[in-house]
């Protein structure tokens, strides 16, 4: 397909330290401003060459990139991603550079909408707001005092070129030019000038504002000559770009505008990334100007950049969406029209560049099975995510697939053949069918709902391993809770998205050479320190195992309870995603190495669990950071020992993180049924304890118990901890929790009822240390208790 036919995660990026020294090098360096032509009496020209003269314009760069600016200006003060602005993100997601391409390939670009003849005699009639003879557009002054002072006559300029020259429309579509300044919402201070108002299948109108993202064909934005190349407005059009994508879920790709009152640049958004056209004098060129703008105001979706396999159904008396199909292919390759459901909206992914993973909710035209199908873009140069999905196949707490349809479409076809750029990373769109799960963990209901999903989703990917496939991308928004309630255990949680997978048995230099892959948030600490090491180790299943735990603290550190964050943890836990990866490892070792307590909600169960899972990591992260600094060796030995330790730990630890699920999940069902005097049987078929190796307590040692452990007198008794070399730090961990349920050593203190304080779910100063060894006292089954006489000598003790 060629370029203008259709017109239908990006790898690290370098980081550039922008010092004070530079900053004024750069300034001094800077090529000092050229006066315009009629600025002096000795070179007085006419408005009209003043326009059309490319010569003094200064802001045009020689190279072929446009150079982003720095995101600090000092190594001291780096950015925050968790930050509140949202430029600060896409500048991260746009890098240090954007690619320039040719002017030659925008000259041809739209050529199949309008022949040159045609434009011809457009520009020739008294109409067309061109004049010939001085080769300029008509109103524009060649120095305006504002941005403002363009909007009129550039306005009147695009209406007529579109309603002269732009292709008839069908029965309910069409294409506008309206002023957004007071009737569209702001998107990071700012406010597109004038849009390309959409009417029909694929748009959808505001349901109280005038105009809205929604219903927005393509976005054009003024600007002046002397601002025009200031990085920031390349930031604004791809936040405009960004809602545009988020609104109008089936868009592969959006192009918006950037005029001023000589020139115009192309600005173009899609999964890869961004790249816009050098600027180019409209009054030199307007053939180009003209085509340009007929594209962007197109009734043709496909041209606008919409993927047409998806389309709507509008209610004729309101305008909004009514219902919607989905064109894929079965399990046999034939071509299948699903239905959308139109009341479940589809799921999006909010980052602009990277795999753009949007899923709809469909359902089967002739069987009537709801389905879930999931549009993503994958690199081109990774396998496809349907070897993985067939491998799976029978896998419990695995996604399970229906059919595949690969090279729906490709990033690579909407830029010029011989596109160059460093960061560029070309993506295939492909769209699978799988089974219909329910929703992300993160909109849980109840305790046991989200420990459960998050319990078989580990169990799931387990099952992955002995598939030998390493899923890599572990994260709360990949974990899908079941859409019944009381499903079975293995099908309580869902382990989706496997296009980040690989297999474990492929080439070992493969493995290593694919750095910093999966969700940034959920990161294992020794996936980003692989990122500053010469030798790399592989992405391993411990990785995965960390990532798992990111996500635990994700459900009750920053959830105080269903739907209610913790603002003060959000930040902290937004932190992950720095761009600096050891200073985002540095944050994940904050969290893993002190003791946290959820908060009263989730109980101490969970907070048990939490603490288990931490004394597990622990002594793993530190064995692991440890050989990263052992520089007595080699880079290669060190990589060699990294990789040893996972070999080494092996798939055990599975059944060592599961038993921590099914304890915890063991004491909800406990307390749920106490709590409604159920007499219900557990429904998960979890480890219990003998009750002939288990003695009845005697009274003193029941006064030792936590007072939450005192509504459940089915719980076992607490264990006693041997001595070991973490035994310090053991003994510390309890004093804690001593602290927060004083038990019956603790000395009496006198506190009414009312007044006791919640116990605290922050951080400690005191950090945990691995799981102490136990023992515990049996008694044979049917022995009670002896009664025990007291002497004066044990109650003076």
């Amino acid at each position: 397909m060629p370029p203008s036919a259709t017109v239908s995660r990006k790898p690290q990026q370098s980081r550039t330290y922008w010092t004070r020294l530079r900053t004024r090098a750069a300034k001094a360096a800077a090529p000092t401003p050229t006066e315009l032509p009629n600025s002096s009496p000795l070179n007085r020209t006419s408005p009209a060459s003043a326009l059309r003269n490319t010569t003094s314009l200064h802001h045009e760069p020689p190279q072929n990139v446009l150079r982003m600016k720095p995101l600090h200006n000092s190594t001291d003060s780096p950015v925050r991603v968790g930050d509140a602005d949202p430029h600060s993100r896409l500048r991260l997601e746009i890098g240090d550079e954007i690619k320039i391409v040719s002017e030659t390939w925008i000259h041809s670009l739209y050529g199949e909408l309008i022949n040159s003849a045609t434009i011809d005699d457009f520009l020739a009639s008294a109409t067309s707001g061109y004049r010939q003879s001085d080769g300029c557009w008509e109103g524009l002054s060649c120095t305006p005092a504002s941005k403002e002072a363009l909007l009129v006559p550039l306005k009147r300029i695009l209406s007529g070129i579109h309603s002269k020259l732009g292709e008839p429309c069908e029965k309910g579509v069409s294409r506008g030019f309206v002023s957004s300044r007071a009737s569209i919402a702001e998107v990071g201070g700012f406010r597109p000038v004038i849009c390309v108002k959409g009417v029909g299948p694929s748009f959808e109108p505001p349901k109280k504002a005038e105009i809205s993202y929604c219903d927005l064909a393509s976005v054009i934005d003024i600007e002046l000559d002397k601002e025009v190349n200031d990085p920031d407005r390349i930031v604004q059009a791809a936040l405009y770009s960004k809602y545009i994508f988020m609104t109008q879920p089936n868009r592969n790709y959006v192009r918006t505008l950037i005029v001023t009152e000589r020139s115009f640049r192309l600005v173009h958004h899609d999964r890869s990334g961004f790249y816009v056209s050098p600027l180019i004098n409209m009054h030199q060129h307007p053939h180009t100007f003209v085509r340009v703008v007929l594209g962007l105001s197109s009734p043709r979706e496909a041209v606008l950049g919409f993927d047409t396999s998806v389309q709507w159904t509008c209610d004729p008396a309101t305008g909004r969406k009514s219902a919607g199909t989905i064109e894929t292919v079965d399990e046999n390759g034939q071509t299948i029209v699903y239905q959308l459901q139109m009341d479940r909206p589809p799921l999006i992914r909010e980052a602009l560049c990277g795999r753009g993973t949007t899923c709809w909710y469909a359902t089967h035209p002739d069987t009537g099975e709801e389905v879930l199908i999931k549009d993503a873009w994958r690199e081109a140069d990774k396998p496809s995510e349907f070897v993985f999905l067939k491998a799976a196949r029978g896998v419990e707490g695995v996604v399970q697939m229906h059919s595949f349809q690969d090279r729906c479409a490709e990033t690579k076809e909407y830029r010029p053949s011989d596109f160059v750029c460093k960061d560029f990373v070309a993506r295939i769109k492909s769209r699978v069918v799988m089974q219909v799960y329910g929703q992300s963990l993160e909109h849980f209901t109840s305790r046991f709902q989200a420990i459960s999903a998050l319990r078989d989703a580990i169990h799931g990917h387990r099952g992955l391993l002995a598939k030998s496939i390493l899923h890599r991308d572990v994260s709360l928004q990949n974990i899908l809770m079941s859409i019944k309630s009381g499903a079975a255990p293995g099908a309580r949680g869902t382990l989706i998205d496997l296009d980040m997978a690989a297999w474990t048995h492929t080439d070992i230099s493969v493995l290593r050479a694919e750095l910093g892959i999966g969700t940034r948030r959920f990161q294992s600490s020794g996936v980003l320190r692989n990122l500053e090491l010469e030798v790399p180790a592989v992405h391993d299943h411990l990785d995965d195992i960390e990532s798992f735990f990111y996500v635990l603290c994700h459900l009750i550190l920053l959830f105080e309870s269903p739907g209610k964050r913790v603002k003060q943890m959000d930040a902290r836990l937004a932190r992950f995603e720095e761009k600096d990866p050891d200073i985002a490892a540095d944050r994940r070792n904050s969290v893993l190495d002190n003791p946290w307590f959820c908060s009263p909600w989730w109980g101490k169960a969970t907070d048990e669990l939490l603490t288990g899972f931490q004394a597990l990591l622990i002594p793993l992260v530190r064995q692991k950071n440890g050989f990263r600094v052992k520089f007595s060796r080699s880079p290669e030995e060190r990589r060699d020992l990294l990789e040893a330790l996972g070999k080494e730990v092996g798939v055990e630890i599975y059944d060592k993180v599961l038993k921590l699920f099914d304890t915890a999940l063991a004491a909800y069902e406990r307390e749920d049924r106490a709590a409604e005097g159920s007499t219900l049987p557990p429904t998960a078929p979890l480890a219990t304890v003998d009750p002939s190796t288990t003695s009845k307590l005697s009274s003193n040692q029941a006064n030792r118990k936590r007072p939450s452990e005192e509504d459940h007198p089915d719980v076992s008794p607490s264990k006693r901890v041997r001595s070991s070399p973490n035994l310090k730090v053991v003994s510390e961990v309890e004093k804690i929790g001593q602290e927060r349920h004083p038990s019956a050593r603790s000395p009496p203190i006198t506190v009414a009822a009312e007044t006791v304080a919640p116990p605290p779910y922050g951080p400690s100063k005191v950090k945990p240390g691995a799981p102490p060894k136990t023992r515990r006292r049996t008694r044979a089954q049917g022995t009670s208790p002896k009664a025990v006489r007291r002497s004066a000598r044990l109650n003076r003790a």
